[in-house]
């Protein structure tokens, strides 16, 4: 949990913010300019980010922000374990309803995105430099001992890439 999540969750907890069965977080009350606590009517807390999630914002322009489908994972689930992913069932980035959402791999949510989004993976995304037939080679050539090292040069990559390759953090759906 990052410290903006952090900051949400315990706002949570002390019914400054609530979050209902449909996955909307509300605001309760706010901080006053002396900075006592005022109780407001209630009014939906998210905002809608440019790339179609909404997330959360509190402190003005420097303060803290969280996406709300992170917060509201957290909320009702725990913490989301490094190497994982909120993923929107539906593919609706503002649609956070609990039943919607879904803990999954970087990987599991590329593939998700390309199949039920139509987004491109593989050589069909614009900026893939591999092909399927070169990541297949890379997997059995660093099976044989290559190191990533001469694989990077070989396919003209970055070593991360071919790490990310033969641990199947990238082209994980390629088998």
């Amino acid at each position: 949990m990052n410290l903006a999540e952090e900051n949400f969750h315990r706002l949570l907890e002390t019914g400054m913010f609530s979050i209902d069965d449909a996955g909307r977080i509300w605001r309760h009350s706010k901080y006053s300019s002396c900075g006592t606590i005022c109780h407001i009517e209630p009014r939906r807390a998210e905002c809608k980010h440019s790339c179609g999630y909404l997330h959360l914002a509190i402190g003005g322009r420097k303060g803290l922000r969280a996406y709300a489908h992170r917060v509201i994972w957290q909320h009702l689930n725990g913490e989301i374990p490094d190497g994982m992913e909120i993923n929107h069932i539906n593919g609706i980035r503002n649609d956070n309803r609990p039943e919607n959402l879904e803990l999954v791999t970087n990987s599991q949510n590329k593939v998700h995105g390309h199949r039920v989004l139509g987004h491109c993976i593989g050589e069909a995304h614009w900026a893939a430099r591999l092909t399927v037939a070169k990541v297949k080679e890379i997997r059995n050539l660093a099976k044989s001992g290559t190191t990533h090292a001469e694989l990077a040069r070989r396919y003209n990559v970055r070593r991360e890439s071919i790490r990310d390759i033969i641990e199947k953090r990238n082209w994980a759906w390629l088998e």
